[in-house]
């Protein structure tokens, strides 16, 4: 099985509830994978490595989605209200740089933080609404309109 970039996985543990997974980017020796938690308001992306991902679903510790919660989101421009385009595409304008960057640079913990700090100067937005934007664009699917309201409608 191969890993692919938004794949949704339900992975089980004896020890805890299992908890879904998207997958965010996968680094190009197929090594390791960035990954964050679906339901998580606090979720930031964490490490994994792809044998273990595809193991875990080969012995049914892990189980591939086929529903995105967040299918929701996916519909025609025009059916999107003007106030709501308008809040999604000013939250686009801040985080699209950040991830549009080939390198994958904003999934790696230890340079985030730094990297983060000169977004916030030089977009003058706070350091806690881009990782809500940031969060809310990797949970909802990496499209620009996971950053509209979540307003099931």
């Amino acid at each position: 099985m191969k890993l692919f970039v938004n794949m949704l996985l339900e992975l089980q543990s004896n020890t805890e509830a299992s908890r879904i997974e998207r997958l965010l980017w996968i680094d190009p020796s197929y090594t390791d994978v960035a990954t964050i938690e679906l339901l998580n308001p606090k979720a930031l992306p964490v490490w994994q490595k792809c044998k273990e991902l595809e193991e875990a679903i080969v012995t049914q510790q892990a189980y591939i989605l086929e529903i995105d919660p967040y299918a929701f989101l996916l519909k025609p421009e025009e059916t999107i209200p003007e106030k709501h385009r308008e809040r999604r595409d000013k939250a686009w304008e801040i985080i699209a740089s950040l991830v549009k960057d080939k390198n994958g640079r904003i999934f790696f913990s230890h340079g985030r933080g730094t990297l983060l700090s000169t977004w916030v100067e030089k977009t003058g937005c706070t350091k806690m609404t881009l990782y809500k934007y940031l969060r809310r664009y990797w949970q909802g699917g990496q499209t620009r309109n996971a950053l509209l309201p979540h307003l099931k409608s």
